[in-house]
This record gives structure tokens, C-alpha cells and sequence, in this order.
């Protein structure tokens, strides 16, 4: 008797589960409290199944990050690219609505006594990615951008921006005066002032 087929379908579908899972945990207790049977209980599933997605914690967790960084890279792609009649195409309430809270898993690492040389070796291989593809967005929506400074250069300055109001409104921003900040320097940009 042979062993039922998994869907490729469920197979997606429940790895996407124990990514969220993962991150929903990591951000309630920490990337150091969290194990393995904790995230497999949470998604309601076996700690052998959750081992055939990721062979450990720091694969599940750079799953996760890169998950995340796709995710805001391809919003922050989308709004430089849409024809949305706001500044900003509306990336910064999306993703804050979205990832806002995310954000602090990057911190978690950062602030981890011994980082981990191959975890932020791999967050700065994604970033580049996301930024050289914000970058060529931006070129191609704000002409002026590449007169004036070179688009690569205005993208991490805008991630920078975005990152730093996400803190800020941890340390009690209002949120439409993160908005009011992030929009001004957007209509900057646009207008050729920056």
C-alpha cells in the first residue's frame, strides 16, 4: 500500500502557516524563547512535520525574515510603481498597517549578545535585492531622482526613513505625524526639492 500524495497546494499553504506562526511567537516572547515544539503546537502540528519544512530553528527563522522582506520589498515596489494619485502610492500605511510590528524581529537580532555573522549576512543580501529593485522603481517614477542623486542612494535613505518612524512610533509618534513625515519627504522627492 504507497503513502497518500501530499498536495503541493496544502504543502504551500502549511508552510506558510509555520512561517506566520514562527513569527507571531518570535514576536510575543523573543527569538531566544521560542522553540521548535512551541511554533509545532501554535500551528497544530507535529514537531516531525514541522522538521520536514525546516531542519532547525535558524532555517525557520531566516524563512521568516526573508518572507518579510520579499513581503514589504514587493509592497514598497508596487507603490513606487503605481499610478496612485497619493505621493506615496500608499506604501506607508500598507506596510505599517501590515508589517509594522514585524519590524522588530530585525531588531531582536541586532540585539542578540552574539549575532549570528550568517543571519546578518543574509538580511544584507535581501535588502540589497530590495533596494536595487526599489531603486530601478523609483528611477522609473520620479525622473528627476536620477538627475539629482542616484536612485540606489534615495532608497536607502527611504528604508532608513521608514524604520525609523516605524521606532519612533514605538517611542509614542502619533501615527499620522509618522504619515505627515513620511509623505512630506515623498512630495520632496517628487517635487525635485530633495
Amino acid at each position: 500500500m504507497s503513502m497518500p500524495r501530499v498536495v503541493p497546494e496544502y504543502k504551500d499553504e502549511l508552510r506558510k502557516k509555520i512561517l506566520e506562526t514562527a513569527t507571531e511567537l518570535i514576536l510575543e516572547n523573543g527569538y531566544k524563547s521560542v522553540n521548535m515544539g512551541d511554533i509545532a503546537t501554535k500551528a497544530g502540528i507535529s514537531r516531525p512535520t514541522l522538521y520536514l519544512y525546516f531542519k532547525d530553528k535558524k532555517e525557520l527563522f531566516m524563512a521568516t525574515l526573508k518572507n518579510l522582506i520579499e513581503e514589504v520589498g514587493s509592497a514598497a515596489e508596487d507603490s513606487l510603481a503605481s499610478d496612485n494619485a497619493t505621493p506615496d502610492g500608499g506604501f506607508f500605511d500598507l506596510v505599517t498597517e501590515r508589517y509594522g510590528t514585524r519590524f522588530s524581529i530585525f531588531f531582536e537580532i541586532m540585539n542578540e549578545t552574539e549575532v549570528d555573522p550568517q543571519m546578518v549576512e543574509e538580511i544584507s543580501r535581501l535588502h540589497e535585492m530590495i533596494l536595487k529593485r526599489m531603486a530601478i522603481q523609483l528611477e522609473r517614477r520620479i525622473p528627476i531622482c536620477r538627475e539629482i542623486v542616484d536612485p540606489y542612494i534615495v532608497a536607502n535613505s527611504l528604508l532608513a526613513l521608514f524604520i525609523g518612524l516605524q521606532i519612533r512610533k514605538k517611542l509614542g509618534l502619533p501615527p499620522e505625524k509618522a504619515r505627515e513625515s513620511w509623505n512630506t519627504v515623498i512630495k520632496s522627492l517628487s517635487n525635485g526639492i530633495v
